[in-house]
């Protein structure tokens, strides 16, 4: 999947290119905050998210420059030599027109040449049309074509190429998910140093059957691990992440990549406070001001959040160990797609004192109690009450004014589930919900104003709550403004934006995002046998 970097877009859209950091080595270094940061004597670290003094890359580091890049050429002589035919001064002055170096900026110039490059057959233009094609930046959005220049330029032994194709071989929306040749590819952009590609090895080493690897190959993908790793493992600069459904291998320790989740995808604030989190023998360290940020990111829907703060109460980190809360907080974030929690929530369920206190908890008629029983049967990971039973066991924690259980309870109504479906009194109840503070309550609200046309409130207020929230870290927000912005409600219609925030929420874990992406590539898919994709992430 490719990340979008057209000019031009609104605040919201810078907003959720820079919250993704560009890492990418062998880049034009000139532009790079990244390279800026790192050539500071004074940094005590590396610039990594986990510090609170990370200063995020800009986003035309993603461009491939030559080795050779003429920077002694005076404009004229430049100009001079691309209009000659050679290719590598054509592509030097495409990048010097992408970043205004010399030039001013110019994207439909900085195309033209990067053409010129390409069709001379220089890899490194070959890789950056593949990005200008990916990104709909200055051309129409084609990830085929891409996907062709990229190719190519990986045959010639590029490692930024590699490790892109082998991220293709792996999303299956382009091409039909190949884990051979996604291995293949980046790992010998791993062995050329790529750090992105190091990085995606350690993910791809959990799964050595599926990726075809034999002991060999094992053993030295498991040197490459010894590397720093970066908080991230994909490059969403480059739009191409890395997209796993399947089921989680998230150890039983492994606090470390929740973390790193929360990071990847919090606002700036909840990086700043994360930044002062200790790190001991993977597991967490954190005082209470810490947990409290976290808890604030977990009510504006952040579903890494919330697992994160579930892990923190299960295991006692900065808060007293509480099992039921932290089931409350692994069924909320179930609830917004997290990858996490599922395998979480089901290892929860699996300890044998935690049927005891919950059932300890229902006897005592507590609210969160309910809420559990009444989720476990919403999500159908507990058949012990019946339907009925679990929406009565809803309406009394609501009574209380237990709000999860008020969102769930108005959720069952606006889908159906548990009870006769009545759109119209989920939004009565998530209103209640709102009163009561909630930021999912009033997303949820947005969301059914603008995609059932509700008379709740106008959708210039529905996108303004849609917006704020997604800023927050809501993936309920950033999914709805992605339909927003596809089909052009209550907002300007622009596929690109759409694309840019579907990608964002696939990467989060949502399929229903990652459906919508297999919809748009759909819909400009060529008749190749090449780009015949199946569906057989289900």
């Amino acid at each position: 999947m490719l990340f979008l970097f057209s000019f031009g877009q609104d605040a919201f859209a810078q907003r959720q290119r820079r919250k993704n950091p560009v890492s990418s080595n062998n880049t034009v270094e000139e532009a790079s905050g990244l390279a800026k940061h790192e050539n500071n004597k004074q940094e005590p670290h590396a610039n990594s998210p986990v510090y609170k003094d990370y200063k995020e890359p800009d986003s035309t580091s993603l461009f491939k420059r030559t080795n050779d890049s003429y920077e002694l050429y005076k404009s004229y002589d430049l100009i001079k030599e691309a209009n000659q035919g050679n290719p590598r001064a054509q592509h030097e002055l495409a990048v010097r027109y992408l970043l205004g170096q010399g030039f001013p900026c110019d994207t439909l110039k900085s195309l033209y040449w990067t053409k010129k490059a390409a069709d001379l057959g220089l890899p490194e233009a070959r890789y950056n049309l593949g990005i200008f094609l990916n990104n709909g930046w200055g051309i129409e959005w084609n990830p085929f074509k891409a996907y062709e220049q990229f190719k190519i330029a990986a045959e010639s032994k590029m490692p930024d190429a590699q490790y892109v194709l082998g991220l293709m071989y792996l999303d299956n929306l382009v091409v039909p998910r190949d884990y051979r040749k996604a291995f293949l590819n980046i790992r010998d952009a791993a062995k050329k140093g790529y750090k992105l590609a190091i990085d995606i090895l350690q993910e791809i080493v959990k799964n050595p059957v599926e990726f075809g690897l034999d002991s060999a190959e094992i053993r030295s993908v498991k040197l490459e691990e010894r590397k720093p790793v970066s908080v991230s493992a994909v490059n969403p600069a480059l739009g191409v992440n890395y997209m796993d459904f399947r089921p989680d291998s998230l150890s039983k320790t492994d606090d470390i990549t929740l973390l790193k989740e929360v990071l990847r995808e919090g606002s700036d604030e909840l990086k700043f406070a994360l930044g002062k989190v200790v790190v001991r023998d993977t597991s967490l360290v954190a005082d209470i001001s810490i947990i409290k940020t976290i808890q604030e990111a977990a009510e504006n829907g952040s579903p890494e959040a919330q697992t994160l703060l579930g892990r923190c109460y299960e295991k006692g980190i900065g808060l007293k160990k509480d099992l039921l809360q932290a089931a409350v907080q692994y069924i909320r974030a179930v609830r917004l797609d997290s990858r996490r929690a599922p395998k979480l929530l089901l290892v929860l369920l699996s300890r044998p004192e935690f049927y005891k206190q919950l059932n300890a908890m229902i006897n005592a008629k507590r609210a969160g109690a309910y809420f559990i029983y009444a989720g476990l049967v919403a999500l159908h990971y507990n058949s012990q009450v019946t339907e009925p039973e679990a929406l009565r066991m809803l309406e009394a924690a609501s009574e209380v004014k237990y709000v999860p259980a008020i969102i769930e309870m108005g959720l069952c109504y606006y889908t159906g589930n548990m009870t006769r479906q009545d759109k119209n009194k989920a939004i009565t109840i998530w209103k209640q919900a709102a009163e009561l503070g909630s930021s999912e309550a009033r997303v949820r609200i947005a969301i059914a104003n603008v995609q059932e046309h509700f008379i709740y409130q106008d959708s210039t207020e529905s996108i303004k709550v849609l917006r704020e929230a997604a800023e927050a870290g809501s993936l309920l927000a950033e999914m709805a403004l992605a339909y927003c912005y596809e089909t052009g409600t209550g907002i300007q219609q622009d596929r690109l934006n759409a694309l840019h925030l579907y990608k964002v929420c696939t990467q989060r874990g949502s399929q229903g995002a990652y459906r919508a992406l297999k919809r748009l590539y759909d819909g400009i898919r060529p008749d190749k046998k090449e780009f015949v994709v199946f569906d057989n992430d289900k």
